[in-house]
């Protein structure tokens, strides 16, 4: 995942597909933040509001040899006993997040093949020299909780294929905004 578009992911969760208008038959696809189901799920109601909210839940799911791990564009989710191997990123997750008992392996010992020796496109060359990141804490507004996770190998100065655009490689991956014009609600941890 992630060869055509970079925020492509092996599992991704978001975007609306929808008819361009009632009598139309031509349908378009906004892969971003236009999920209202997503964001209005509710598992119990108290009249028209509502009272506990639900939360998307992904259990022991293993991800791995993508771009993106799990990407996730709602308001509420809970990655419980992920796994996630060879990715450049594990998780992309929005809204509530709770992640828990996540194991991420940054790069194993698995050597992966180059299908391209020349020529080859920024897609192609970031798996095999790109940063790649335990977890990303991503955009403004976001209430993130991540316990009892292990993170591994997540230091591109110990990878063989490593050039020097993975240097920079790390467990955390954070959003950032001008230090003198902070958005006054970036990340609750």
């Amino acid at each position: 995942s992630g060869y055509w578009w970079g925020l492509g992911a092996a599992i991704y969760i978001g975007g609306t597909l929808q008819y361009f208008n009632a009598t139309s038959s031509l349908l378009l696809y906004n892969p971003g933040r236009s999920t209202a189901f997503l964001h209005n799920s509710c598992v119990t109601k108290s009249g028209t509001s509502c009272s506990v909210n639900a939360y998307l839940r992904l259990n022991n799911t293993k991800v791995f040899l993508s771009h993106l791990g799990i990407s996730h564009w709602g308001s509420r989710v809970e990655l419980i006993g992920v796994e996630a191997h060879d990715t450049q990123r594990s998780a992309q997750v929005f809204g509530e997040a709770w992640v828990t008992n996540m194991l991420v392996i940054c790069r194993t010992a698995h050597v992966p093949v180059r299908h391209c020796t020349s020529g080859c496109k920024g897609s192609e060359l970031a798996y095999f020299q790109g940063e790649f990141v335990g977890f990303t804490w991503y955009d403004t507004g976001q209430r993130h909780i991540v316990t009892n996770s292990t993170f591994r190998n997540c230091d591109g100065t110990r990878v063989s294929t490593c050039t020097s655009s993975c240097r920079n490689s790390a467990v955390w991956n954070l959003l950032t905004h001008s230090d003198q014009f902070i958005p006054e609600f970036m990340q609750t941890t």
